[in-house]
């Protein structure tokens, strides 16, 4: 075996060790996982989640918070507070002012099993919260009339409308009662009560007038049939100088 091809040997052997890890790497990669947006509290404060997907279980990893290419958990430790979940690692950020928006990048280590390795996130924006307007107290809607006291006021228009009527139907038959007695009284003339008196010559008793020819009493008539005939001595008393007279 010559150098040369010994060389070569050497070579390829060497070439198949270096590629190794690298074609292991490429197998076994894994993700970052974090949000696009997050909000920033009121206090200034924000939570950021930074996760790992496809990752093995002897894997050993390590999270890192950056902004602007410094890492956010070790330049600040009063202001950033950490904390892992599994395979999500919590950054809490405080004291936020309105120019720290990001981004913020998620970036993990993995350093077992070798090659070491490392693999960063998208970014997440700090959005500040909307203040809220001033609160304004709502406006008394404009309130109609109770629909209860609508229904009163017609029912007593109505009763009153009736009233009314009854009323005027009241007067007009009472007036129009004492036109027609007015009337009645009108048509009638009074006349006063006159006593008939029998006619002598048609009434139904006869009486029989005759003189009866007497020397004594020539005056003297007949009674016979003369309910009316006084005695001679009630005409001697009431008329005794006619009777004397006559006679």
């Amino acid at each position: 075996m010559t150098i040369k091809s010994w060389r070569k040997q050497v070579e390829m052997i060497a070439a198949k060790f270096l590629l190794l890890p690298l074609g292991f790497s490429l197998v076994s990669a894994f993700q970052v996982i974090q949000p696009e947006r997050r909000v920033v509290n009121r206090d200034g404060s924000v939570t950021i989640t930074c996760e790992y997907k496809d990752a093995g279980k002897d894997w050993r990893m390590i999270a890192k918070l950056l902004i602007s290419k410094n890492t956010v958990n070790t330049d600040c430790p009063h202001n950033c507070h950490r904390r892992e979940e599994g395979n999500c690692t919590l950054f809490t950020l405080f004291n936020l002012q309105p120019k720290d928006k990001g981004p913020y990048f998620c970036e993990f280590w993995r350093t077992f099993p070798l090659p070491v390795q490392k693999q960063q996130g998208k970014g997440t924006l700090l959005i500040s919260e909307p203040s809220e307007p001033p609160s304004q107290r709502p406006q008394p809607e404009a309130q109609g009339p109770d629909p209860s006291v609508l229904d009163w006021v017609l029912i007593g228009l109505i009763l009153f409308f009736c009233f009314i009527s009854l009323i005027v139907s009241l007067a007009y038959m009472q007036l129009r009662a004492q036109m027609l007695q007015s009337k009645e009284q009108g048509s009638l003339t009074y006349e006063p009560m006159q006593f008939k008196r029998p006619d002598p010559e048609t009434t139904s008793e006869y009486m029989k007038m005759q003189r009866v020819q007497s020397g004594d009493r020539p005056w003297e008539r007949d009674v016979n049939f003369n309910p009316y005939h006084a005695p001679d001595s009630f005409n001697r008393s009431i008329l005794p100088e006619t009777y004397q007279a006559r006679s």
